[in-house]
């Protein structure tokens, strides 16, 4: 079954999201702030039930590729769960399991083929992103990053600004992007321009952003025009940077998939 092939459409765009947020990813030198949570759910007995059914049901053996849901096989209990593979080579897979937010690597031989009735409950747990937040300057300050290591554990609701490829979740928490303002430990973009950033280190990962769109870097704190501050909206800032880019890096934007973002 592949991941990919849905897009941001109004069916996934600002769906509401509570979650348990269990990892936050940073790094000072870093401008995303990934993080990994667990759905505020009721339906555990049914992943229960799940997780039995997978046991049971008759594993085939096909071609699996990256960014492919399937059931992979845990050799030292002989456990199959759901998973994606993130990565192949030669004939170990790296597979991240859906429902418990590790990756195991595999032979070939522990992976079999999805079948659409077995992923109809979503992911107990997901990756993301928060969306539309920036640090003051070209990196987050160590009171951010205090901020951010005090998230874990905590129950937030948020709404999916968009679904990136391996069901990486840009995810806007209000709560969130209310701390970084009132606290001053970064600012606010509008949602397309993250989008764009965001595509751009996909892209480029070991590229600084300051170097990729250094417009974003030495505007956005002396131009009220670009960032909000405070209780004003976001200002988009695209068109101020787009005499400054290729034509194929605005037209194309984020391709949102169905299917962890790995750089």
């Amino acid at each position: 079954m592949r991941s990919g092939g849905m897009d941001s459409s109004l069916s996934t765009k600002f769906l509401d999201v509570d979650l348990k947020l269990m990892e936050i990813h940073y790094h000072p030198k870093e401008v995303l702030v990934k993080f990994q949570g667990q759905y505020n759910t009721e339906d555990e007995f049914d992943y229960h039930i799940l997780q039995n059914e997978i046991q049971q049901v008759p594993k085939v053996k096909d071609s699996v590729g990256i960014g492919d849901f399937c059931l992979v096989e845990e050799s030292d209990c002989g456990e199959w769960y759901r998973g994606r593979v993130v990565q192949k080579k030669n004939q170990i897979y790296d597979v991240f399991l859906i429902d418990c937010g590790k990756i195991l690597s595999v032979y070939e031989a522990h992976i079999a083929c999805a079948t659409e009735e077995l992923f109809q409950l979503p992911p107990k747990i997901v990756s993301g992103i928060f969306a539309n937040i920036l640090p003051l300057d070209e990196k987050w300050s160590p009171k951010a990053l205090n901020y951010f290591s005090a998230l874990r554990d905590l129950k937030i609701k948020g709404h999916v600004e968009a679904i990136l490829q391996h069901q990486t979740l840009l995810l806007d928490v209000p709560k969130i992007a209310s701390d970084i303002v009132e606290l001053n430990l970064g600012k606010l973009v509008d949602g397309d321009t993250f989008c764009l950033i965001v595509e751009m280190l996909m892209e480029s990962p070991q590229e600084p952003l300051c170097k990729q769109m250094p417009d974003l870097l030495q505007q956005k704190y002396t131009s009220s025009t670009l960032f909000s501050t405070g209780s004003e909206p976001e200002q988009p800032i695209l068109h101020s940077l787009q005499p400054r880019l290729s034509g194929g890096e605005v037209e194309k934007g984020v391709t949102c998939w169905w299917g962890v973002l790995e750089q």
